[in-house]
């Protein structure tokens, strides 16, 4: 269980029970992040899933849109690009899979890169401030 009380987040937790964090830039815009609630297990690491989405679509990603996406994955330190598909639409999210016991300060850190690196592809796409 992430107590994230305890590390002086306050959030309301969404109807699949991750998270809901509100990261605020300087610039006035917002990027919503989900913590997952549930973890992975992987030997005996407890791994733990933080995601953002960047863009929803009726359509599958192009072909181009997915290679760029890959080559952005292999640049990227932390995280990767994924989508997964719901109720018939294409939901592009970054996320981050860590150890479910990840100290404060590497929270933090993890959600500044995938709440910036999320909306940096955002404005990129769309040019507006929707996730």
């Amino acid at each position: 269980f992430l107590n994230l009380n305890s590390k002086k987040c306050y959030y309301p937790i969404s109807s699949n029970g991750a998270y809901e964090l509100n990261f605020e830039f300087e610039d006035g815009r917002c990027q919503k992040i989900w913590i997952e609630s549930d973890t992975e297990t992987l030997g005996t690491f407890e791994i733990r899933n933080i995601r953002s989405c960047a863009f929803v679509s009726d359509n599958l990603l192009s072909g181009n849109v997915a290679h760029q996406l890959l080559m952005a994955n292999r640049d990227a330190v932390f995280g990767a690009w994924s989508t997964f598909e719901d109720e018939g639409e294409t939901f592009l999210v970054f996320e981050a899979k860590l150890p479910a016991n990840i100290d404060v300060d590497a929270l933090k850190t993890v959600i500044v890169e995938v709440a910036t690196t999320t909306d940096e592809l955002e404005k990129l796409i769309s040019g507006e401030d929707i996730y």
